[in-house]
């Protein structure tokens, strides 16, 4: 017992040291302060709550790592060498803690699509996406032109009336039919609806209507696993804060 005593006394001695290089096994610290490399990715809503030289960043419009303490970057190495093999840099130019399971995330935050850290979803404490993805078949023109994976279809159908039916000007506008000036006359074959490939180039035709329909499917088909900067691209799916 008396030699266990010693032992610890002799090492909190060395700990204690001034001018001398820190023994191996003793901190700097008093022990209870947050390593900078531990806390890559911890959950935060200002600078003071990142330890060392971490601070906590802000991304209200994409939410990259938006709440979380990190570190400017320019490439990975960089990360690597601050905060070891499980981090990474990011194209929002921050320090991530690298993952493959939640279970190797701080609090608040889970494993995501890319394999970091993200403070995102249910619990968060930041906006999430939420809902139940419309499919494409089910969209207008405009949501489905805004939905990632869905794509506008469609096609112009119906029946240009004949040209003998317009007047100079109409007549010289209608692709087909031209003007005859020695009766005063529209002549010729209007192009068929079909013709129009456009919705706008189709109702702008006299007779002509859009069949328009949506295509595809979007890419996520949880709103809960697509990233908050991305929620407003998938019909269906809303931001919630």
């Amino acid at each position: 017992m008396w030699s266990s005593r010693l032992r610890a006394v002799c090492w909190t001695a060395s700990c204690l040291l001034l001018g001398l290089v820190v023994a191996p096994g003793c901190s700097a610290s008093d022990g209870g302060e947050e390593s900078a490399r531990g806390a890559l990715g911890k959950a935060c809503d200002a600078s003071d709550d990142c330890p060392g030289d971490l601070f906590c960043n802000y991304d209200s419009s994409d939410y990259v790592a938006h709440r979380q303490c990190s570190s400017a970057c320019s490439n990975t190495d960089q990360c690597k060498s601050e905060f070891g093999p499980d981090s990474f840099c990011v194209g929002a130019g921050v320090c991530v803690k690298a993952c493959h399971s939640d279970s190797e995330c701080p609090s608040k935050s889970r494993c995501g699509t890319s394999g970091w850290c993200e403070r995102e979803g249910k619990g968060s404490g930041n906006p999430y996406c939420s809902g139940t993805p419309d499919p494409c078949d089910t969209l207008g023109h405009d949501d489905c032109a805004r939905t990632l994976g869905c794509e506008p279809t469609g096609a112009c159908a119906g029946a240009p009336p004949a040209c003998p039916g317009f007047s100079q000007v109409p007549c010289e506008n209608k692709p087909g039919c031209h003007w005859v000036y020695s009766n005063s006359s529209c002549a010729g074959t209007p192009a068929p609806c079909s013709t129009y490939t456009t919705e706008t180039t189709c109702v702008a035709q006299t007779g002509c209507h859009f069949n328009g329909s949506c295509a595809g499917a979007p890419l996520v088909t949880r709103c809960e696993d697509e990233v908050a900067g991305l929620c407003e691209y998938t019909a269906g799916c809303t931001l919630v804060e």
